[in-house]
């Protein structure tokens, strides 16, 4: 009330919560994988995660921080979400092969972790250290 306005000035805002975008600034070599082959998921802070409908790379780097635009286009009703607030993304940048082991199954001898491997007949202690 009782405000100035201007030629182009916005008079009001606002947001749809149906279309909600994240944008994330990459490093260079991130983006080129990304690019390639995209696994992204966008972590929410509930610890759940979203996989976004569409992924759309910015055709520029930053030259102060060597970095480019990465926006990500959520799914609708994500009724938990709003502008500005902060989110985790995250990037598959590669795959290893590992062999996982409960943390149950390691025995701890002193300094030494070991982990008990069962053959047919007679049980290995296996060290790693």
């Amino acid at each position: 009330m009782g405000e100035a306005v201007q030629l182009g000035m916005p008079l009001i805002s606002g947001f749809d919560p149906d279309s909600l975008r994240v944008f994330v600034e990459l490093p260079q070599s991130i983006a080129a994988i990304a690019r390639s082959k995209p696994t992204i998921r966008v972590v929410l802070n509930n610890g759940a995660s979203v996989l976004p409908m569409k992924t759309t790379f910015f055709p520029i780097a930053d030259a102060g921080t060597g970095t480019v635009r990465m926006r990500l286009q959520l799914p609708q009703a994500q009724q938990s979400l709003y502008p500005g607030q902060l989110v985790k993304v995250a990037v598959q940048v590669g795959d290893r092969e590992r062999l996982l082991v409960l943390a149950t199954s390691i025995v701890y001898r002193s300094e030494v972790a070991g982990v008990y491997v069962i053959h047919s007949e007679k049980m290995v202690l296996t060290i790693e250290s």
